[in-house]
């Protein structure tokens, strides 16, 4: 009786599970959810940075308000309405877009989170805020660049398709009257500068808001989201 030591070799160089290499190839709404959660995960995180710094910031706050640079509740009350609109456009875009997580596209998201956070700690000094806030909007900008470039939008219908550039000039204006805005405050920073500047930071962050909802009732109309 011979053994045969070519049928033993080929036996043992067989794949011991086929299942797990079956399961690495399948591509599908598993990867798609996953990339969406990560997206708003890594936002979630990095926001949760600038909302721990602004709770730090709520006890100086009321302490001024009964004096001269009361104005800084303004700028704490316009930090609080950009927070909340990152976090919403974020999260709704990481449903609606086509959003894979990318080097480009975290960057973006850090740069904006981090610009936030810088505001944050800087509700004392408007022309720092304004600077920082600035930053914020360009990264919108990017991200807004970013999805062009990329067919961030190949997810949508025609009908809805063509109001794509609309962000990019919105949030191009943006950031060109926010520098404006900021170079008028270092140049001339008075109180009623400053107070001017609160309130117009507000209304924007207000604005900014209304636009994203109506933007989410029309695509969620579209897009047919329960």
């Amino acid at each position: 009786m011979s053994f045969k030591p070519a049928d033993r070799t080929r036996k043992m160089s067989a794949p011991k599970d086929q299942s797990t290499l079956k399961y690495w190839r399948q591509r599908g709404a598993e990867d798609v959810s996953y990339q969406r959660q990560a997206q708003t995960t890594w936002w979630s995180v990095l926001g949760g940075i600038a909302i721990g710094i602004l709770v730090t910031q709520i006890s100086p706050v009321l302490e001024v308000l009964k004096t001269a640079a009361w104005y800084q509740g303004l700028y704490f009350l316009a930090t609080i309405l950009i927070i909340d609109y990152f976090w919403v456009s974020v999260s709704w875009g990481s449903l609606v877009l086509k959003w894979p997580i990318t080097i480009m596209s975290s960057l973006g998201l850090m740069l904006g989170n981090v610009a936030v956070a810088y505001a944050a700690l800087n509700l004392n000094n408007p022309p720092v805020w304004m600077a920082a806030t600035t930053v914020a909007a360009f990264s919108a900008l990017f991200n807004q660049i970013n999805f062009f470039l990329t067919g961030g939008r190949d997810t949508f219908p025609p009908e809805i398709f063509h109001g794509f550039r609309t962000p990019l000039i919105v949030f191009s204006g943006l950031v060109v009257v926010l520098l404006g805005i900021t170079i008028h405050m270092f140049f001339v920073p008075t109180q009623t500068v400053f107070i001017f500047y609160g309130f117009v930071s507000i209304l924007l962050s207000i604005g900014f808001l209304v636009w994203q909802h109506l933007g989410m009732v029309v695509e969620q109309r579209e897009l047919r989201i329960p």
